[in-house]
């Protein structure tokens, strides 16, 4: 287009310098003049400027253009006698015609480099969008590990169980809540019987697998929403049982005791006996109470199980000073050793 427009400059050139020379012709010297200039300043602009060409303001300008040698033409009809006048006349004709392409120019390149902006705005965007899904995806990512983290800190990995960490904690949790609003709270202490002879006759992974059978007995006769199974250690269980009272943990601890006695232990095509020894112990927390007196009190109950032909269940019925009693005979236990 631009090239076009040049060419139709180029041609029209002589012949407006011709009819300027010719003294019959109708157009007069500053009228030539003036239309040569209009033609070779817009030429010259929009051979800088050549973007205008392919915006919205192409059609602006020829029309702007058309409309300046249309004037120039006019004026130079109607002859003016000053030639002030005349002079005037032109330049306002063609300082016009040049200040509204200059603007149109501009605002064709401030629309330009609008665009670029919007373009790379929309590009920044949809990358930092990305961006932002990454680090959602990323955040997403490190929630579910630090859980299964956390899963794994408070999980005994042979049985799949909570083990004593978590037991400890959940223990302290419930103790305030029983006490807070005065409900009873129940602990079993679970040890199987013999565990030492069965690793020294038949293996580690004999004791492995019976750790493994004894604690699908355990989830399987307690699973209420809020009791809680967990490895104590070694082969120890202790079951925590919130809201319950000790009679009911008794109830259920010997059933539990019943099936682990009644089903086989399968190991290697061979069938195991398998018996475990439970103690009983639950209250309704006072202030003078510690949360240790209930577990030693337990504790307590599971050893004279297992001092009595063991495969039973016993229930404490003394908590006040257990704790100062249980260290005073650990204390002399231990200077009787020495």
């Amino acid at each position: 287009m631009l090239r076009r427009w040049l060419a139709l400059a180029t041609c029209l050139l002589p012949a407006l310098a011709n009819a300027s020379d010719a003294s019959t012709s109708a157009l007069p010297v500053l009228a030539a003049l003036t239309l040569i200039t209009l033609l070779l300043s817009t030429s010259f602009q929009l051979w800088q400027h050549p973007d205008i060409l392919q915006s919205d303001y192409r059609k602006s300008v020829f029309l702007l253009l058309s409309g300046s040698v249309l004037a120039a033409v006019a004026w130079s009809s109607l002859g003016p006698e000053s030639a002030t006048l005349s002079v005037c006349g032109y330049a306002l004709i063609l300082s016009v015609t040049q200040a509204v392409i200059s603007h149109w120019i501009r605002l064709a390149e401030f629309e330009k480099v609008q665009d670029l902006m919007l373009r790379e705005v929309a590009q920044k965007t949809a990358s930092l969008e990305e961006k932002n899904q990454e680090l959602k995806s990323a955040q997403r990512a490190l929630r579910i590990a630090n859980l299964e983290l956390k899963a794994l800190s408070c999980t005994d990995g042979l049985t799949d169980t909570y083990n004593r960490l978590y037991f400890d904690r959940q223990f302290l949790t419930e103790w305030q809540r029983a006490r807070r609003e005065q409900d009873p709270v129940s602990l079993i202490l679970v040890d199987i019987d013999h565990f030492k002879e069965l690793n020294d006759q038949h293996g580690h992974l004999a004791g492995d697998n019976a750790l493994k059978f004894v604690t699908k007995l355990l989830k399987k006769g307690f699973q209420r929403g809020n009791d809680i199974a967990c490895r104590y250690g070694g082969e120890e269980f202790v079951i925590l049982l919130p809201n319950t009272l000790p009679a009911n943990a008794l109830t259920q601890a010997e059933k539990v005791r019943k099936s682990i006695e009644s089903q086989p232990f399968l190991h290697e095509g061979s069938s195991l006996n398998i018996t475990a020894s439970f103690g009983v112990g639950g209250l309704v927390p006072q202030p003078e109470h510690d949360p240790l007196d209930l577990l030693n009190a337990t504790d307590q109950a599971l050893y004279y199980v297992k001092r009595n032909g063991r495969n039973g269940c016993h229930l404490a019925t003394r908590y006040d000073g257990v704790t100062r009693s249980s260290n005073r005979e650990n204390r002399n236990q231990s200077s009787k050793a020495r």
